[in-house]
């Protein structure tokens, strides 16, 4: 049976061939034309605009890079510009409206420039047994209050 010859292949159907002439679209009022497939997607919709906070909040974000902290959790910090980040507050609408939710970040201008060190403590990811809750908070209000200062300076505040 191996030494047997295989028949050739046939080649799938793809389409029409291209050489095949085309037939006419149906007019309007036929039946054929009642029983064609219509398209019924709604247009593309434009992109809306970009939203100038958005890019006034990047650009704060952005300036807590290379500033030194401004929490300053005492036995935590690591107060060089490296390893700085624009922290976040963690207080919602108890305290006064932050703007933070259920998978939603505080609003920009609600965070101070803090080192990843203090910005864990702050956030609960990491234990410091030395210090109170409210010494933590305190702290970084008085970081928000600094981080403020640094945000005039940089001329990001209106």
């Amino acid at each position: 049976m191996s030494w047997q010859r295989k028949p050739p292949r046939v080649k799938e159907y793809t389409g029409t061939k291209p050489d095949a002439p085309r037939t006419p679209a149906p007019s309007r009022g036929t039946l054929s034309a009642l029983l064609m497939p219509v398209d019924v997607r709604p247009p593309k919709a434009s992109r809306p605009p970009r939203d100038p906070a958005a890019s006034w909040g990047r650009a704060i974000t952005r300036a807590a890079k290379g500033e030194p902290c401004t929490v300053r959790l005492p036995g935590v910090c690591l107060t060089d510009g490296e390893y700085s980040i624009w922290s976040h507050a963690r207080w919602g609408a108890r305290l006064g409206e932050a703007g933070r939710g259920m998978g939603t970040k505080a609003m920009d201008l609600c965070g101070a420039i803090a080192c990843t060190a203090c910005d864990a403590v702050y956030d609960g990811q990491r234990p410091a047994p030395h210090l109170t809750r409210a010494e933590i908070d305190m702290d970084w209000m008085i970081g928000d209050l600094r981080s403020l200062g640094v945000l005039e300076r940089k001329g990001l505040l209106p």
